[in-house]
Formats: C-alpha cells, structure tokens, sequence
C-alpha cells in the first residue's frame, strides 16, 4: 500500500479519494442550500425597508404551534380598480396574541409588490439566523470547492495506476 500525499494532506489511495469527492460534493450540496435561504431571507429584509407600505388587516384565526410559536391569519382588502383580498399567517408575540379576536383589526406591514407578503410594522426578522446561514453555506461551498479540487486529480491518478498495475499483471 503506497502513501501518496497532497500538499500536507496524506492520502492513501482510491477509497479515500472517492470519499473526498462524496464528502466535497455534500458540503457544496449544503452549503449551496444554506447560503441561498439566508441570501433570499436577507434579500426580503431589505425589500421591506425599501418597498413596504402598511394597511389594516382583518384577523380570520390564530395559531399556536408549541409553546413559544404563536400566529394569525390575517385577510388584507386592497383598494383599487378591483377589491383584492390577500390572505397570510404572520408571526406574533404571545402577549399580542393572546389580546386579539377574530374579526379584530390588526395594522401590518406589506410589500407593495407582494401584497401577501405581510408581518407587523416595525418588526425585523432573525437577522442573526440569515447571517449565519449565508455565511455556513459560503464556507460550505469553499470546503466542498476545494475538497473537488483535491479528490478529483487523486482520482484520475489512482484510475491510471491501476490501470497501469492491471496491465502489468495481464503481461505476466
């Protein structure tokens, strides 16, 4: 069994450079995953500093889902040449929740180019969690780039020195 080494990273044959390359795939998998959901939740934030309006909403039910998860849903009638209602559930705090009947009005925060898209005025999603997505899916794509880069010249070498140990025992 030789040893064969990449710049201080020891290797020792095809099984592990086939396990570079599943695991390299995987983390490009993940991190690709990661960074697009913290990218497009980081993307909404911005569109609603920049493009939201607010309106009155009519709360249709509430919602608790555990036990620190509290929503309503909410109907949104818009004025224009046609009435158009856009429904949603929005996240809320418990004090608030517990404080609202149905067929109550709620004041809500909407984008102006997705109306449905609603939340309360003021209120600012996780920005922390979006930060810490986008940033573990970049350093996931990175590992798995170049954990790519590694396993697939190791690969193509073992594939040709076993082809070149076969032939050498076919001539034998």
């Amino acid at each position: 069994m030789r040893i064969r080494s990449i710049p201080s990273l020891p290797v020792i044959g095809y099984r592990e450079a086939v396990a570079l390359l599943i695991g390299g795939s995987m983390a490009l998998l993940f991190g690709f995953i990661f960074a697009v959901g913290g990218a497009g939740a980081l993307i909404q934030e911005c569109q609603f500093l920049t493009n939201s309006t607010t309106g009155i909403a009519e709360i249709i039910g509430k919602e608790r889902v555990g036990q620190n998860s509290f929503f309503v849903d909410c109907r949104l009638a818009l004025n224009g040449s046609e009435k158009i209602v856009y429904e949603a559930k929005i996240p809320v705090y418990s004090g608030l929740w517990q404080n609202l009947r149905k067929g109550q009005a709620l004041n809500v925060e909407y984008l102006r180019t997705a109306p449905a898209n609603m939340r309360l005025p003021g209120s600012v999603g996780n920005l922390g969690d979006m930060f810490l997505h986008l940033l573990f899916g970049v350093f996931l794509v990175i590992v798995g780039t170049i954990a790519a880069i590694l396993g697939v010249p190791l690969l193509v070498r073992e594939a040709k020195c076993r082809k070149g140990l076969s032939g050498l025992s076919r001539r034998d």
